[in-house]
C-alpha cells in the first residue's frame, strides 16, 4: 500500500488536534491547525489572542535517493516541521508566568511527540515518523515557539511514464465577471511535479471565494504559488491564495484578500506535485 506527504501530513494534523492536553484543556485552547492562507510565524504576532496552540506542519524539501523503487511505488525518507505558537501573555498561564508557559510547553511537546511517534497513528504506506523535539525559539517578545522536526519513511506510488498534461482551467466569482485567461504555460518538471503560469484579467465585480479552478488529468497532493514578478499588479497575490484541500484532480484556487481590482490584469505562478 502506497501513501504521500499529503496524506500523513493530514492525519498527524487529526492526531494533534484530538490530543486533551495535561494543562489548559477547555475546548477553545485546544491544538487546533493556524489557518492556511498564512505562515504561522507571519499571522501569530499579529494575533496572540487567537494563536495559542494554534500549529502548522510544513515540508521540507530535501529528500533522501530512495532505496527502494520500482514502476508502481518508491521509498521516501523526508522530514516535515510542526510548529506550534505560545503567546507569552502572563494573564493567560498562571501566577508564576514565564515559569508556567515552559511547563505547559514542555508536557505539551511530550503529547505532540508521543503522538506522532505512535505506530498506531500511522497511515497505510508509511512505517516511520521520528520525533525530534527542538529547542524553544524565543526570538519574538509577543510569541515563542516550539518546534518539532519530523523524519518520514513510507512508500509513495508513482507511474513511470506518464507525462503530467496542462490543466483546464475555469475562472470564478474571484475573477469577476467576464474575466478572461489571456495567457499560461505549463511544464513537466519531472518526478512527479509540474510548474506553470497563469496570466489573467478580471471582469466586473469581482467577489471573495474562489479565484479559478486547475483540472488536472491525475490527482494532486500539494500546490504551492509565488509571484510573476514580470506583473506589478500581482505583488502581494500570491500571499492571499490558498487552496482548500489537495487529493482531488480538480483543484478550487482561492482569494482571501479584499476583492480584486475590475478589468485589472494579474499573474501567478504555481507548482503542482502528483
Amino acid at each position: 500500500m502506497a501513501t504521500n506527504f499529503w496524506t500523513i501530513r493530514d492525519a498527524m494534523i487529526a492526531s494533534i488536534e484530538n490530543l486533551a492536553p495535561s494543562y489548559l484543556a477547555d475546548d477553545a485552547k485546544k491544538f487546533r491547525r493556524s489557518p492556511t492562507n498564512h505562515q504561522l510565524r507571519n499571522w501569530a504576532p499579529k494575533n496572540t489572542g487567537a494563536c495559542f496552540r494554534k500549529f502548522e506542519i510544513a515540508l521540507d524539501e530535501t529528500q533522501a535517493d530512495p532505496p527502494f523503487m520500482d514502476p508502481g511505488a518508491r521509498e521516501v525518507n523526508e522530514s516535515c516541521l510542526i510548529s506550534v505558537a505560545y503567546p507569552t501573555s502572563p494573564a493567560l498561564y498562571g501566577a508564576n508566568e514565564y515559569d508556567d508557559l515552559e511547563k505547559i510547553m514542555r508536557s505539551d511537546a511530550r503529547q505532540v511527540r508521543d503522538v506522532v511517534f505512535d505506530p498506531g497513528n500511522y497511515v497505510a504506506g508509511q512505517s516511520a515518523a521520528f520525533v525530534t523535539r527542538l529547542p524553544i525559539d524565543r526570538q519574538e517578545d509577543d510569541v515563542w515557539y516550539q518546534d518539532f522536526k519530523v523524519d518520514l519513511i513510507y512508500l509513495e506510488a508513482q507511474t513511470l511514464g506518464v507525462t503530467p498534461v496542462a490543466p483546464t482551467i475555469t475562472l470564478g466569482a474571484g475573477a469577476g465577471s467576464g474575466a478572461v485567461v489571456d495567457t499560461s504555460t505549463f511544464k513537466d518538471t519531472l518526478n512527479g511535479t509540474a510548474a506553470g503560469t497563469i496570466t489573467f484579467t478580471t471582469g466586473s465585480g469581482p467577489a471573495s471565494g474562489t479565484l479559478l479552478t486547475l483540472t488536472f488529468s491525475q490527482t494532486v497532493y500539494g500546490v504551492s504559488f509565488t509571484n510573476n514578478s514580470a506583473n506589478a499588479s500581482s505583488a502581494d497575490l500570491v500571499e492571499q491564495l490558498y487552496v482548500s484541500g489537495t487529493g482531488v484532480s480538480a483543484l478550487p484556487v482561492l482569494y482571501s484578500g479584499t476583492s480584486l481590482s475590475s478589468s485589472t490584469q494579474y499573474s501567478f505562478v504555481y507548482s503542482v506535485t502528483f
